[in-house]
């Protein structure tokens, strides 16, 4: 837990004020100044502070930080809401997290109550109209005599979609072969999925692919995104993730909270992911995303309304393109994605 940001200030404060030589000041300031800042929990990068700064200034500087921080992380512009009238004088963050929290909830909820009133309809969430989102097109080629599709299910654990995937890709006149991967999402860490499926593509993509189709479904999405810059330098690999919370969901502090109720790759989901390595080029990802989606803001608990869907998916591999479904829901996504895929393979 960071230190009160109160404490913090002071104590930086105290240390500037106690600086005597004029001559090495500037670097005596700066070099304790990230000391503390270290010692507290937080990145001096995200600071910097004039000399004469005072001590309300860094106490000030510093609260508004981990205001806009807290609001980011909640998928909410800073300028969304105001905050003008909260004292947030001696709190820690998790203390911060709470006062904006409620105010955050207090004020979507009057905004909403504000648009029925009015007779609006708009939701109180801006997402992407249709016409801001790009549309994912099925390229022809040639040259691909043999065709290999792996699917790579969701936390939920094995469904449906193995029978009615398999079903669709198997009319591709170039099909070649198929493969469900399963995990336990309780149980098991990415890593050690990530390691599992590596393995068992490696397996699959000896019988001779020419290209291998990769879908993963909501989780399966983070697990193929992860072991993309594992997969070799051949053959050619598509990979499509479907309404993945490949960005985890890094909920401030109440992350911690929301993960305690799960383990294994589910916890890790909680918690947050970090940045995906950058696959080979014979690697092509593409990230298909939802725009509403109840069932990642599900996951949040209690927490649901402030969890954006958008936030959640928001972890990009390098170098791969990403396009957005306003009609499709958490479930139908699939659907839709397997069947364009296919649209030039007829």
């Amino acid at each position: 837990m960071k230190k009160s940001i109160f404490i913090i200030a002071t104590i930086i404060f105290v240390v500037i004020a106690s600086i005597a030589g004029k001559v090495i000041y500037s670097n005596i300031y700066v070099s304790r100044v990230n000391e503390e800042l270290k010692k507290a929990g937080l990145n001096p990068k995200d600071y910097v502070f004039d000399e004469t700064a005072s001590l309300e200034e860094i106490r000030r500087t510093i609260t508004q930080h981990e205001i806009n921080e807290t609001l980011l992380e909640m998928g909410i512009s800073p300028n969304e809401v105001d905050l003008s009238d909260i004292d947030f004088t001696g709190l820690d963050t998790k203390e911060i997290y709470d006062l904006i929290y409620k105010e955050v909830v207090k004020q979507k909820t009057q905004q909403q109550i504000n648009q029925q009133t009015s007779g609006g309809s708009e939701a109180v969430t801006t997402v992407p109209s249709s016409s801001q989102t790009t549309t994912y097109r099925c390229v022809a080629d040639s040259t691909v005599a043999k065709r290999g599709y792996i699917v790579i299910h969701g936390a939920g654990g094995p469904d449906s979609s193995e029978t009615i995937i398999k079903s669709a890709v198997s009319a591709d006149p170039s099909y070649g072969g198929f493969l469900y991967f399963t995990y336990d999402a309780n149980k098991e860490t990415l890593s050690v999925i990530t390691s599992r499926f590596v393995s068992e593509y490696n397996t699959f993509a000896a019988q001779g692919y020419d290209k291998i189709i990769i879908y993963g479904q909501s989780a399966g999405g983070v697990i193929a995104s992860y072991a993309a810059s594992q997969l070799g330098a051949y053959p050619k690999v598509e990979i499509h993730t479907l309404a993945s919370p490949i960005n985890g969901y890094k909920f401030g502090s109440a992350a911690e909270q929301i993960a305690q109720q799960f383990t294994g790759l589910n916890k890790e989901i909680g918690l947050g992911i970090d940045s995906y390595a950058k696959p080979s080029s014979n690697i092509t990802v593409y990230h298909h995303k939802t725009v509403e989606d109840q069932t990642l803001r599900s996951f949040c608990g209690s927490y649901a309304s402030l969890c954006s869907p958008s936030v959640i998916q928001d972890n990009n591999v390098p170098g791969s393109s990403e396009y957005k479904y306003p009609n499709d829901t958490h479930e139908s996504i699939s659907n839709t994605v397997v069947a364009s895929t296919l649209s030039c393979r007829k």
